[in-house]
């Protein structure tokens, strides 16, 4: 069994003072601050730390100096923590019972051996490569970022067995392609162009070489080609059942013998072929990206009936085309999509979970709090009640009675004003030059004019309240300034007063305003920043560690062709540089193919010792320098490859596919439950005659509803009674955020949140809307929102109470009492209602609706 929690380590006791100081150490803000800042500073050493710089230099003892006073700081942090919860048998809070702080120990233990053995033992290598994974330990101080990696780690199950399906399938084509390729990806290299014609159709064609019969050497009795042969295949090596391949003429006529295999090479890339199952099942992961896919086919179709003939265009075009027009469908997008739809399915469930939080699929409970406030402050923003300063003027734009049509005509000129923006190119002729010159004057007078106009309208204190009138302000003033300049100095401004210009195309926004599918898509894209900010904080972080991975691991490779200046690792900026590319797909099977092929070198060295004249592709050029001759470790680069392109392209890019089907999918389903647009707007208008602010106090909610139009209040021709008023406000669902009820009792004042009240309303409208068109499937479902056995806790973890208790006995308070009756029926009823809700700061709020229907 477990030990009891107050003795961890079997020494030291609850009481210890050494653990009472080790509690108080790791729970102080600035330790954890400290950890996080170490951690940020042993990243940067392992990303700076590179195998081509000197090892016994002054920047190797630097980071060996940073590194140790590093791993003596983890190693207090680790013991700190290990005597504060035990470290395994000491109930749920022992050390190791979580796991990041397995992943921490392992990094710390990792640390030690290394500092231990000094780091000049090529025998760990493998196991110093594992302090790459230091930055993990910012994820376990980042809840954001925990959040997201524990949805991918619980998706791991789903996505194993799709992994499971993919290697089955990829085994099965694998099979099919090593029975129809073997031995035929492959050509006579004659790139100095030694053959000549009629030598390359004597080994593309032996004498009586058909598809069902193979030349013989017996077969070859032309003097000429007897001739050909003799050179390096002379007469009493040979036999005359020995088959006469392309690879055995090719070795005899350009290589030192029939067995001669270096001038026989692979057709498109080294190691690019079917010639056994891991080749081949490693080809086909590789075109399942869509990378060279074409060059491969067109390969496969030049192959002949036998292994080891030179390839002829279209030979086996037919079969060839039909296999892996196949395998593209299957392998490239049937199973890579079915990845992406088991990971969104995973996705939801983890979402629903989460909601129940008050979190959503990769956004904290802060995180989406903000979200939602975001949402409806896009919506509802309070507008600020304008006063006219020329009254004549101001009536051309007011937003609360004046027309529309100056503020379409501006939009018009900002559309065309872009348009004529992009007309220009290089060599433009004069007069056209000349004509957009004068276009951009006439526009900028047009727009100048505007905020004069509204200047004399508002004021310059409304004026300058506004977003938009700010921007418009600073671009005005801007091109004013430069057509000034250049009109009196005879300045030319150049690509500064273009740059001026072109922010007059972020006016081109407005048109979300009035246009709502736009204006949906924005708010979606909005409302997916926190996910997307943590997402890609993952992503950094993993593209961290595989820089600084693979700097450790391949630096000193050899360059060559693709794996060349442009893409390497012998830096970790060009590194990371490159790994972005390969996230695109971008030529990441040339490189690695280039990687791992050594033949080239014949100095090659698995693992060369540091040298002062290497050449480096990123630092200074140096005259006379020794090219790396580096051959690496073949598995690890495939390893490596393998590993990054299914994590990220197709792991980690599907989060943003998570991202954004959440967000329209969040979108969706607030649409039906909120206003339109014209009744957002007259909920606007209706809140800026109460107040300018975000909350209304809740004495003023009747007199709200009283002037708000139907369905969403009575309306100014209907003068309802306090108590109709008060019947409707019971109808409402509406929150109220904690802090403005803190510190009250039920009966005093409050304010509610406008986002609160309209949300209410929208919900009240809905249900209206279904009541009158007897859609019960809706009704159904609404009803199932209100009863919700989750909206206490939601409501809670969102830090909201329900608002009838605390409306109703607000109004209870302030109604005169009939002589006899202690409290009213609606008093009671309210405090029946709070007494249900746990004192007024939770339940579902439905005795007042229910009482209500009754």
């Amino acid at each position: 069994g477990e030990l009891e929690e107050n003795n961890s380590l079997f020494i030291f006791s609850q009481t210890n003072p050494v653990r009472a100081a080790c509690r108080d150490l790791v729970t102080r803000k600035w330790f954890d601050n400290t950890i996080v800042g170490v951690i940020v500073v042993s990243s940067l050493c392992l990303a700076i730390e590179n195998p081509l710089d000197d090892p016994d230099g002054g920047l190797a003892a630097v980071l060996k100096l940073l590194d140790t006073i590093a791993t003596i700081i983890f190693i207090i942090e680790c013991v700190a923590k290990i005597i504060t919860g035990g470290f395994l048998m000491n109930g749920p809070k022992s050390y190791l019972r979580d796991s990041w702080n397995i992943l921490d120990f392992v990094i710390v233990v990792i640390s030690v051996v290394d500092f231990a053995s000094g780091g000049n033992m090529k025998a760990l290598k493998a196991v110093r490569t594992v302090r790459v994974l230091k930055p993990l330990r910012m994820i376990n101080k980042y809840p954001e970022l925990k959040l997201v990696i524990n949805a991918l780690i619980s998706s791991i199950p789903q996505t194993f067995n799709v992994f499971a399906i993919l290697m089955i399938v990829l085994l099965l084509f694998g099979i099919i392609g090593v029975n129809l390729f073997k031995g035929k990806f492959h050509m006579c290299d004659d790139g100095d162009g030694v053959l000549s014609r009629e030598q390359n159709e004597f080994m593309t064609w032996p004498p009586m070489y058909t598809p069902d019969h193979l030349t013989t050497y017996s077969d070859i009795t032309d003097p000429t080609h007897l001739m050909w042969l003799n050179a390096s295949c002379p007469p009493s090596t040979m036999d005359e059942k020995d088959l006469m391949t392309s690879k055995v003429l090719c070795g005899c006529m350009l290589g030192e013998g029939a067995d001669d295999d270096s001038v026989w090479a692979d057709v498109v890339a080294p190691r690019f072929n079917f010639d056994n199952i891991l080749n081949s099942m490693a080809l086909l992961f590789e075109i399942t990206s869509t990378e060279g896919w074409v060059d491969i086919m067109q390969a496969a179709a030049d192959t002949r009936a036998w292994t080891d003939m030179q390839p002829v265009t279209n030979e086996s075009e037919g079969l060839s085309y039909f296999y892996f027009l196949i395998w593209m469908f299957v392998g490239a997008f049937f199973i890579v999509q079915v990845v992406v739809a088991v990971l969104c399915d995973q996705f939801e469930r983890i979402k629903t979970e989460n909601e129940e939080k008050g979190q959503g699929l990769f956004t904290t409970i802060a995180q989406q709090q903000w979200k939602e406030t975001l949402k409806w402050a896009m919506k509802l923003k309070p507008k600020k009640k304008l006063k006219p300063v020329v009254v004549p003027i101001f009536e051309i734009f007011d937003p609360f009675d004046g027309s529309r049509l100056f503020e379409q005509f501006i939009m018009a000129c900002i559309l065309i004003n872009t348009f004529t923006m992009a007309l220009k190119y290089i060599e433009m002729p004069d007069d056209m030059l000349e004509t957009l010159n004068i276009c951009n004057l006439i526009f900028a007078a047009i727009f100048t004019i505007e905020m004069i106009l509204k200047l004399l309208a508002l004021g310059w204190t409304q004026y300058i309240r506004d977003a938009w009138n700010k921007f418009d302000f600073i671009i005005v003033i801007g091109t004013l300034a430069g057509i000034i300049v250049e009109a009196t100095g005879g300045i030319a401004l150049g690509s500064v007063a273009s740059i001026v210009r072109m922010f007059r195309i972020g006016r081109i926004l407005r048109l979300t305003k009035s246009m709502p599918e736009m204006r949906r898509i924005f708010e979606s894209i909005i409302s997916a920043l926190p996910s997307m900010m943590n997402v890609m904080g993952l992503l950094g972080i993993f593209l961290f560690i595989s820089s600084a991975l693979a700097v450790q691991l391949f630096a000193k490779l050899e360059l060559k062709e693709d794996f060349n200046e442009h893409g390497n690792f012998q830096d970790f900026g060009v590194a990371m540089l490159t790994l972005v590319r390969f996230l695109t797909g971008e030529n990441w099977n040339g490189v690695l193919h280039h990687m791992v092929d050594w033949n080239d070198g014949e100095s090659c060295e698995v693992d060369p010792d540091w040298q002062e004249d290497w050449c480096r592709s990123t630092a200074e050029w140096i005259e006379n320098c020794r090219p790396l001759n580096g051959c690496g470790d073949r598995y690890a680069v495939y390893i490596f490859m393998y590993a990054y392109l299914f994590l990220a392209p197709m792991v980690v890019f599907n989060l943003f596919v998570g991202i954004v089907l959440e967000a329209f999918d969040k979108n969706d389903e607030n649409e039906d439950a909120t206003l339109t647009t014209e009744q957002c707007e007259n909920f606007r208008d209706t809140w800026a005659e109460f107040t300018e602010e975000q909350h209304l106090c809740v004495s003023k909610l009747k007199d709200f509803m009283q002037i708000l139009h139907a369905p969403m209040g009575f309306g100014k021709d209907y003068v309802a009674t306090d108590v109709e008023l008060e019947e409707e406000i019971k109808k409402i669902h509406i929150n109220v955020v904690q802090e403005n009820i803190a510190g009250k009792s039920m009966g005093d004042e409050f304010e509610i949140d406008m986002k609160d009240i309209a949300e209410g309303l929208a919900k009240r409208v809905q249900r209206k809307a279904a009541e009158e068109e007897g859609d019960e499937e809706k009704l159904k479902a609404l009803n199932f929102a209100r009863t919700d056995p989750m909206g206490e806790k939601r409501l809670k973890n969102r830090g909201l109470v329900t608002g009838q208790p605390w409306i109703q006995s607000f109004f209870d308070s302030r109604r005169p009492k009939s002589p006899g009756a202690a409290v009213g029926a609606g008093g009671a009823a309210a405090e029946a209602a709070a007494t249900a809700a746990g004192g007024g700061v939770g339940g579902t709020g439905m005795a007042f609706e229910d009482m209500a229907e009754r």
